[in-house]
């Protein structure tokens, strides 16, 4: 047999025991156990630093469409009003019109400030904050602002582009 730890080859001369290894003493059994414990330990890191890059991976990608949203939102809710209120003659109250778009727009970016903030690993404190300042007329553009600019900052370092638009996927 040779000896894991000092590889030298046993021969039918050696009078150590057989469990030990004659050059050095060492036992082989315990020898092996430490390699296949050291091995298993080295596969666990190994399995959970690929877990946590995935990790990593799936946040800035919750980040960049959360941004996607909010900017889209933003602009979707502009430009919509825009249109309601230059279209006379509709079988809908422009108020009623307008008040749909703020509904449906609101949700949208809404639903893009908690991706963001689960991008950015905001505490579900945190994202309710976020969530009520969206609905507060001062406060939204401000959340807006932040929120994209800390996702542009997270989605830059990560090494995406990110525009006008928002990041490119």
């Amino acid at each position: 047999m040779q000896c894991p730890k000092c590889s030298y080859l046993r021969k039918p001369t050696d009078e150590a025991p057989d469990w030990q290894c004659p050059s050095c003493g060492v036992a082989y059994a315990k020898v092996i156990s430490a390699q296949q414990e050291k091995m298993r330990e080295t596969a666990i890191i190994q399995e959970d630093e690929d877990e946590g890059e995935w990790e990593q991976q799936e946040r800035l990608d919750l980040a960049a469409r959360g941004q996607k949203m909010l900017i889209h939102g933003l602009l979707y809710g502009i430009l919509l009003s825009f249109i309601f209120r230059a279209l006379t003659g509709l079988p809908i109250q422009p108020d009623l019109a307008n008040a749909v778009i703020l509904i449906v727009v609101g949700v949208y970016t809404l639903i893009g400030a908690v991706k963001i903030c689960t991008g950015l690993d905001k505490g579900q404190s945190q994202k309710i904050l976020f969530m009520v300042l969206m609905f507060v007329p001062l406060f939204s553009p401000l959340a807006m602002l932040y929120l994209s600019q800390k996702a542009t900052r997270m989605l830059r370092k990560a090494g995406f582009k990110v525009g006008l638009l928002g990041a490119k996927l």
